[in-house]
């Protein structure tokens, strides 16, 4: 069965960001030239995704003006011979149907609500919390498990034994699927070793338990206990270690180290920052 949907969740506060997520979504905030979403979206046309949700704070959000059409915009650059970058600003839209609802909910939870009477197949829901950029994309490797074995995917990556304790960490059952994952941990063991990162693809089902999960006692509905609520009655979660280049932009180190590494891919940007480099020693 082709995965052809997907969602991704951006409704959040971007706290660890202000002042300028008050005005700003941290979805838009530019990892060089292009905003963090645009970078997800990329990545799902990379994966075969036809069709992407995009939960929002707000029906008039700044990320539904990014994709849409400027028309003034597109005429400058007409007239001034830019045809070439016009169709760059086009290109995501030929690509992929975006789709925009409000969170109405609080928590991960409550976002995949809002798009319940949207979807009624299995789906990726994407955190843009978390850039990857593989020879594989993330979404895609996802995909390739799903295909394999039919049950709902969770991506993971080894972390560092000195920053686990900032994930949601992941534990096994005896035969090797999510048995639990455990947030923020303060004792690490050797076997805690793997995050669960923001990719899941999972399985209509998901939106009949989410209805009945307890909400917290901040009023948030939380995606991964809901699905170990299912794990409960015998669905199953299988981990993907995913092979790709993981930048944590739920912090300013991730966020300016994802900065870096993608200016350092532009081959002119590279030698511009080598010569800065140089002249400045």
């Amino acid at each position: 069965m082709k995965i052809k949907k997907a969602v991704i969740l951006t409704a959040g506060f971007g706290t660890r960001f202000l002042p300028i997520t008050k005005v700003f979504p941290k979805a838009l905030l530019p990892i060089c030239n292009k905003p963090i979403i645009h970078y997800l979206i990329e990545e799902l046309i990379d994966s075969g995704i036809e069709n992407v949700t995009i939960v929002v704070k707000e029906a008039d959000s700044l990320i539904k003006k990014y994709f849409n059409d400027d028309e003034i915009l597109n005429k400058y650059l007409i007239s001034q011979g830019k045809e070439k970058i016009l169709n760059e600003l086009k290109q995501i839209n030929n690509q992929i149907k975006i789709n925009y609802v409000v969170q109405e909910k609080k928590g991960s939870g409550g976002a995949l609500l809002a798009v319940k009477d949207l979807i009624n197949e299995p789906f990726i829901v994407v955190f843009c919390d978390d850039l990857m950029l593989g020879q594989i994309p993330a979404t895609k490797q996802l995909i390739d498990a799903y295909l394999e074995n039919g049950l709902m995917q969770i991506a993971a990556l080894e972390i560092p034994k000195d920053k686990i304790s900032r994930y949601g960490v992941l534990t096994y059952t005896s035969e090797g699927y999510v048995d639990s994952i455990i947030e923020k941990p303060n004792q690490i063991t050797a076997e805690l070793k793997h995050a669960g990162i923001g990719r899941y693809l999972v399985t209509p089902d998901i939106f009949d338990y989410l209805l009945k999960a307890n909400v917290q006692s901040n009023g948030e509905i939380y995606l991964p206990q809901t699905m170990f609520k299912m794990k409960d009655d015998g669905y199953k979660l299988n981990p993907v270690f995913v092979k790709t280049n993981y930048f944590d932009l739920g912090g300013q180190e991730g966020y300016l180290k994802a900065n870096i590494y993608y200016g350092l891919k532009d081959n002119q940007l590279n030698q511009e920052i080598n010569n800065f480099v140089k002249e400045e020693l």
